[in-house]
């Protein structure tokens, strides 16, 4: 009876974890995926800049500022809210940590991370850039680069 009662429990947990957490995961990629789809002009723009094809009429595009949409998401799926209420983050926060990284870390993975953006949507990189949030200058762009594989 112990034994079927046992692996009822495994039965159970894998359940959870295959269409819960799986789940969670799959509308957070396509939470993130959107995001970073707003943020293409402004892609476009920092290339353009790199390429030195940059053109005043670049300037009129319109702005997205993705913080209010970051700390959302974050708000939003478990594992990233955890750090967030861990480390007392406030929207102020997201705010200072996405400037400092927009200017210290402004790099593209080739699976279409955009550190800037996608070290808020991850709990490791998160934690890192929380834990870290009143000393910015300890924020390491190759610590970054090295988990988006840049």
């Amino acid at each position: 009876m112990l034994i079927l009662i046992m692996i009822i429990a495994i039965i159970l947990f894998v359940i959870y974890f295959v269409v819960i957490l799986n789940g969670q995961s799959g509308k957070k990629s396509r939470d993130l995926a959107l995001i970073l789809k707003k943020c293409k002009p402004m892609f476009n723009q920092m290339k353009a800049i790199q390429n030195g094809t940059f053109t005043p009429q670049m300037l009129m595009e319109e702005k997205y500022d993705p913080v209010d949409d970051l700390y959302a998401l974050c708000l939003k799926y478990k594992p990233l809210s955890e750090v967030v209420k861990r480390h007392n983050a406030t929207k102020a926060d997201f705010n200072s940590l996405y400037t400092h990284l927009l200017v210290t870390c402004p790099m593209f993975s080739k699976e279409g991370n955009f550190v800037p953006v996608s070290a808020f949507a991850f709990p490791q990189t998160l934690e890192y850039i929380l834990r870290n949030k009143n000393r910015t200058e300890n924020i390491s762009p190759v610590f970054l680069m090295d988990y988006f594989k840049i």
